[in-house]
Parts: structure tokens; C-alpha cells; sequence
């Protein structure tokens, strides 16, 4: 069955990471950062299924091809930044169905860069994963990394998309940013689900909560790969537990507590306040007094 995944992030300088950087790696190449010299090299990846640049189609042929070569394009990003905690470039993560051929996943990939290239026109550098050896053998996935800026002829323009300012987004009348990202997500499933239904396959994804499907039962919790692949060989992982613990927590924030459980609350706190109300003995007072004199 088709499953949903559709994440943004953002790369930042902040965290360390650099377009460059993050290009190389998504793409399998070597690549050379200009402003610090630094070489990333992972042209030895193999598990890189495909890999292409979108450009927004409001442009002619080769009135923008500056930004169709991968070094050029993601260096000019890193020139583009200042600060020292700029983001440098968007990332949008999607799962892509096992039960696609190679082709149409490359197919789908292609119609959603497409959609977010001319939605803000940036350029859109897609790289399609396969699961890896040791993972979950239906893992096949696409990497979308996007300018944070508008791709012009002349280079790259002002900050668009979930990277425009919130006061920007407002005075030109755009979606709140958790609005847009909303409404990515939804054109993300549609884009899927159009693919599926080409491909005469059954399954659809849906991009809602699982509230909102009417679905009761809480979203499955996410490890880190490494924590996953740790867990796979049967061995323990303390990142897995952190992970599991703060998803418990939040579980039980959102569960209504049951009529038992809040007369037990009460009680306690009844107790609790009973306990404080109650004198101290005089030496406990005295040496409150003291402190409290101190101070």
C-alpha cells in the first residue's frame, strides 16, 4: 500500500550544512564550494536512481541555462547569502510508491518539481533515491532541493516560497507559511495519486491527518535511520528510546484523561495541599527564618 511522506527542511549555515554540500550529496557528484574551497565528493553513491534540474517553465530555452549545471547553480545560491545563518536551500523529502516502475517514479518526481519550480520559480534540483541495502526494500524516495531564491537570467532574485518573510507574505496577500506548506502537501497527493491512477494501480495516499481521514489510532512513530538500522541487527539504541519516550509524551498531552484519572489527580493534589498547610516543627521554622532573612 502507497504511503505518504512529504517533508520540507530547511539547509542552513547555521547548522553547518551548504547548498554545495547538500547538492553533492543528493546527486551522487562531485562538487566544489567556491567560497571555501571545500570539495564534496560522492560521485562512488550508487544507490542514485536519477537525477535532473527543473527550471521554471515561464523561461525560453537557455535564457536561464546558467542555472541547469549543478555547480554553477548552487554555488551562485552560496554567493546569493550574507549572513552566517542564511538558508541557503529548501529540501522537500517524498516518498515515492514502491509499486511505480523506475520510469513513472521518475515521472512523478518530474511533475512535482515542476509544480514547485513554477509555483515559485526557482530551480529544482531532484535526485531519486533507491531503499537502502540494508533498509526497507520499498524505500524509494525522491530528494527535491529548491533555491531559496527566484531564478532569474541574470542570477538569483529575491527569497519566495516558505523562505519569504512572514511580513512580506502578508502585505503581498500570499498564504501563511503553514498555510502554504498545506497546501504543497495537498498538491504533493494529488500529484501521487494522478500517478497511481495512470498506472491503473488501486492505492491512493492522502495528505490529511489521520483526525481529519477520521482514522482513529495515532501517526506511527519515526526513527532516525541510524537508530532503525541499529534496532534491525538487534542491538539497543538510546536515540530510539529518546525518540519513543517524547512520542509517548505527546500521546498522552493529546489523550483525554478518563473520569478515574482526574478524580485520582485530585486527590493527590488535595493531599499535596493538605501536606503544605500543616506547621512546621520549630526548628524547620527557624532555619527557614534564618534563610529567609538572609536573603
Amino acid at each position: 500500500m502507497a504511503i505518504f511522506l512529504f517533508r520540507t527542511s530547511s539547509v542552513g549555515r547555521s547548522a553547518g550544512r551548504t547548498a554545495v554540500g547538500a547538492a553533492a550529496y543528493r546527486a551522487g557528484e562531485r562538487l566544489r564550494d567556491e567560497r571555501s574551497g571545500q570539495l564534496y565528493n560522492y560521485s562512488g553513491r550508487q544507490d542514485v536512481l536519477h537525477r535532473e534540474i527543473t527550471l521554471p517553465a515561464q523561461f525560453s530555452a537557455g535564457s536561464v541555462g546558467w542555472a541547469g549545471d549543478r555547480a554553477t547553480l548552487w554555488n551562485a545560491a552560496e554567493y546569493a547569502e550574507g549572513r552566517r545563518d542564511s538558508r541557503v536551500a529548501r529540501e522537500y523529502l517524498l516518498a515515492l510508491p514502491h509499486e511505480l516502475t523506475d520510469e513513472q517514479r521518475v515521472h512523478l518526481t518530474r511533475a512535482l518539481a515542476r509544480e514547485i519550480s513554477d509555483r515559485y520559480g526557482v530551480a529544482v534540483d531532484a535526485a531519486i533515491h533507491a531503499p537502502r541495502a540494508n533498509g526497507d526494500s520499498r524505500n524509494f524516495h525522491a530528494h527535491l532541493l529548491a533555491t531559496t531564491r527566484e531564478v532569474t537570467a541574470a542570477g538569483l532574485g529575491d527569497k519566495v516560497g516558505l523562505d519569504m518573510q512572514g511580513s512580506r507574505r502578508y502585505e503581498r496577500g500570499l498564504l501563511s507559511g503553514i498555510d502554504e506548506l498545506r497546501a504543497l502537501r495537498a498538491s504533493a497527493a494529488l500529484v501521487i495519486n494522478r500517478e497511481l491512477q495512470a498506472a491503473n494501480i488501486a492505492s491512493r495516499v492522502d495528505h490529511r491527518t489521520l483526525a481529519a481521514q477520521g482514522i482513529a489510532r495515532e501517526p506511527r512513530v519515526w526513527l532516525p535511520w541510524g537508530a532503525y538500522r541499529a534496532e534491525a541487527r538487534g542491538l539497543s539504541s538510546d536515540i530510539a528510546d529518546r525518540v519513543r519516550t517524547k512520542y509517548r509524551a505527546r500521546v498522552q498531552a493529546r489523550t483525554p484523561a478518563s473520569l478515574e484519572d482526574i478524580r485520582k489527580q485530585a486527590r493527590e493534589d488535595w493531599l499535596q495541599m493538605r501536606a503544605a498547610e500543616k506547621p512546621a516543627p520549630a526548628s524547620a521554622r527557624e532555619k527557614n527564618a534564618d534563610h529567609d532573612f538572609a536573603l
